[in-house]
């Protein structure tokens, strides 16, 4: 499927991006912000001898200089070592791990300067609206801000008895599954200079990584696709390539939740892959997660994790005038509901039955869990209140 035509094309670029290569000085700043505890590479050195030992930084300047005239990244600069976290109790399937790669610190600290170029260059050119994704940008509270525009959106619904529909979508594997020529094809897309191009095509070329545990390791695989979670660049480069996602929506932002008495409407948030709609209606919501399915098939790798998606509504229920379309799933008048949202060809989970335990005494995590939704930080109440969160806060201070 060729979305090419429905790509708005970006404008040209009005900002260019620092192409000359990285100074001592620049180098030398970017190691004193490293935190000095941070995980050697396979090389077993840290960030400590490069902030104390001036001679090896002087060398490692002389390599940088040898890389920006020859377009060649060293190879131990592209291997790493994989470390397995899990996301959940689940400890014998693969999927539930996140592979944290560890590089080598003298990759990194060159790699971070790209970054911060690069990020400036596609902030600055608008290739990436703060507004809407704000995943590991400079100077953003993103979870913050995203998560306190929702929560005020749902309110403001509430208190004038507006519909509103909105939806959590949950990407499988979503750094991993990032091909390397989509990565090409976003920073050639946002016009970042050819020289930036080469360097990180030829820096993905080489990726191989091994999984280290306390108790076994792997063999060296090479890395066809995927991002290195863990990499200096890979924040960026995602957030490059989900860019192209966040744009093919810009039509459907018309059709976001608009504020009574304020100013301001707003379809999509994004934090890096955690992506939320919001809209005033279950048909244009369809439409948004419609146009989402049409580009992670159009990826070829990407994809939507049905099981994990979450979908509300809530409106003002008449039973003169409803049309029984819907059921309330509470018995008041302005109620939640099931707005029969569905993604990958699956129906969205209802907010109600994502939780299977029994719900216990208040003020304890599973009680949360059973009407309530976390997004980016805060739970969200299917009743739109916060008197079970205020509890459990009180009972985590109170050591209960």
């Amino acid at each position: 499927m060729n979305l090419l035509t429905h790509f708005p094309v970006p404008l040209p670029r009005r900002s260019s991006s620092n192409e000359h290569c990285p100074t001592f000085k620049e180098l030398s700043k970017c190691v004193r912000q490293k935190p000095n505890g941070s995980a050697a590479g396979l090389n077993a050195l840290g960030y400590v001898p490069y902030k104390k030992c001036p001679a090896i930084m002087f060398t490692l300047h002389k390599i940088v200089k040898k890389i920006w005239k020859t377009k060649e990244i060293p190879d131990d600069w592209a291997q790493a070592f994989i470390i397995l976290l899990s996301k959940s109790d689940v400890l014998d399937d693969p999927s539930e791990f996140r592979p944290i790669a560890i590089t080598i610190a003298s990759g990194k600290i060159v790699f971070s300067v790209i970054s911060d170029r690069l990020q400036k260059f596609l902030v600055l050119n608008d290739y990436i609206s703060r507004a809407t994704q704000k995943g590991f940008l400079f100077g953003l509270p993103g979870c913050l801000e995203h998560s306190f525009t929702l929560y005020e959106a749902l309110r403001n619904a509430k208190t004038a008895g507006r519909q509103i529909i909105v939806a959590f979508i949950d990407l499988a594997n979503a750094y991993g599954s990032v091909r390397h020529n989509l990565i090409q094809f976003a920073l050639n897309w946002y016009h970042v200079p050819a020289l930036i191009q080469e360097l990180i095509f030829n820096y993905y070329e080489k990726l191989m990584a091994k999984v280290q545990t306390s108790g076994w390791s792997t063999g060296f695989f090479l890395f066809d696709i995927g991002l290195f979670q863990g990499c200096v660049l890979s924040t960026i480069l995602f957030d490059a390539v989900f860019q192209l996602l966040l744009d093919l929506l810009k039509p459907h932002e018309k059709h976001g939740y608009s504020m009574v008495q304020i100013s301001y409407k707003r379809l999509t948030r994004a934090y890096a892959d955690d992506l939320n709609f919001s809209t005033s209606n279950p048909k244009t919501m369809q439409e948004a997660c419609d146009t989402t399915d049409r580009f992670l098939s159009w990826s070829q790798t990407m994809k939507a994790k049905p099981r994990k998606c979450i979908a509300a509504g809530w409106k003002q229920f008449d039973p003169r005038s409803d049309s029984g379309k819907f059921t309330p799933a509470r018995q008041t008048r302005y109620a939640p509901f099931n707005p029969n949202i569905s993604i990958s060809g699956k129906p969205m989970k209802f907010m109600l039955e994502k939780i299977k335990s029994p719900p216990d005494a208040p003020g304890s995590l599973e009680r949360l869990k059973q009407d309530h939704f976390k997004f980016l930080g805060r739970w969200i109440c299917i009743d739109l209140h916060e008197h079970d969160v205020q509890n459990f806060q009180i009972s985590l201070l109170r050591g209960t």
